[in-house]
């Protein structure tokens, strides 16, 4: 409820009229519904007291909040015949959730009546990433093989001009950005937060891979998924203080930079489909 762009839907907009004060002051006209005034200098809403809960629960009951606000961070990806769902890093406590899943595959049990190839292959690499026992750096090298997906087609140093180059959310970001290089790091040695970029690429296997136009398609977002753990990885490495919260802070902002940008998720993944093709 921070630093976001609000958008309602338009019965929601409509009740908020109805319930005036407050209610109709924070909120203005926009062209799905209406859009929630966040306070220009925090991005706080409104409706966030400080103790973190929300007021229109509290004053209104659960199923006056808006649509988008009862279903985020969710996401959903639909296709003819079936939905799936997950949740989304792009909130810190979703990101918490996923690094800290103490069960050892969340997505084992994702199988759908006439399972595709793409499905079944994304279901057995998951698996594979999550059981693995080497460093993560040696996964990357692995499925690299395995696929013949070229996570190298740039350099540190010109993947952090590329992320430069896309569309930028927050100015915050740019200092992440900036970890983004070729210094050399100590990546064949096991540590305590592997497990944790394991789920990472899990998480990023199993939101963006599920519905891939073609095979090459699929490699493409298998290049991507491990990118983007590897960005995070790197970006982990080269920060002070690394901590859980640290991390989930870096997952966060790499989420909300680039899944929530369409644009930016595109060019990614176009970018490993051209060094497929």
């Amino acid at each position: 409820c921070i630093g976001w762009e609000i958008g309602i839907d338009e019965n929601t907009f409509k009740k908020y009229l109805c319930y005036g004060g407050e209610y109709e002051k924070n909120i203005e006209k926009a062209e799905t519904g209406g859009v929630i005034i966040c306070d220009s200098d925090s991005g706080r809403c409104p409706f966030l007291l400080e103790n973190g809960l929300c007021r229109v629960i509290l004053e209104k009951g659960e199923d006056n909040i808006s649509q988008i606000c009862r279903e985020h961070p969710r996401f959903y990806n639909a296709d003819g015949g079936f939905c799936e769902a997950g949740i989304g890093i792009v909130c810190e406590e979703a990101a918490r959730i996923i690094l800290e899943c103490d069960t050892e595959n969340p997505y084992e049990n994702c199988i759908c009546v006439g399972e595709s190839f793409i499905l079944s292959e994304r279901r057995a690499l998951i698996s594979d990433v999550l059981s693995s026992e080497v460093p993560i750096s040696s996964v990357f090298d692995i499925i690299s093989k395995r696929y013949s997906v070229n996570f190298d087609i740039h350099t540190m140093d010109e993947w952090r001009e590329f992320f430069s180059e896309l569309e930028i959310m927050d100015r915050e970001w740019d200092d992440y950005i900036s970890l983004i290089s070729n210094q050399s790091l100590d990546e064949n040695t096991e540590s305590e937060f592997d497990i944790y970029f394991k789920r990472l690429a899990a998480y990023f296997l199993y939101r963006h891979t599920a519905f891939s136009s073609s095979y090459e398609n699929f490699l493409a977002r298998v290049g991507f998924a491990f990118l983007s753990a590897s960005i995070i990885h790197r970006i982990f490495t080269l920060t002070e203080n690394q901590t859980v919260d640290i991390l989930c802070d870096i997952a966060r902002r790499y989420s909300s930079e680039i899944e929530y940008s369409e644009d930016n998720t595109a060019a990614l993944i176009f970018e490993f489909e051209c060094s497929i093709l």
